[in-house]
């Protein structure tokens, strides 16, 4: 059960650094929001407010002030 829990962790987050090399450092930062709003159970839960903390982080990181 773990195995199969930590190979789908691994391919969502493989499958989520492709998707930023194609979209962008700031798409990147929305996807992975967006991702963390949607896990619902295991050991990635965490709050609305952790999320959106993880993403404005990732935005001032990652993203050039326009």
């Amino acid at each position: 059960m773990i195995k199969t829990t930590l190979k789908t962790v691994m391919l969502l987050g493989v499958a989520v650094s492709g998707l930023a090399f194609a979209a962008g450092p700031c798409e990147f930062c929305t996807l992975r929001y967006e991702q963390c709003l949607r896990v619902s159970h295991g050991p990635l839960v965490k709050t609305p407010e952790q999320c959106w903390a993880e993403y404005q982080m990732c935005r001032e990181m990652d993203c050039p002030s326009p």
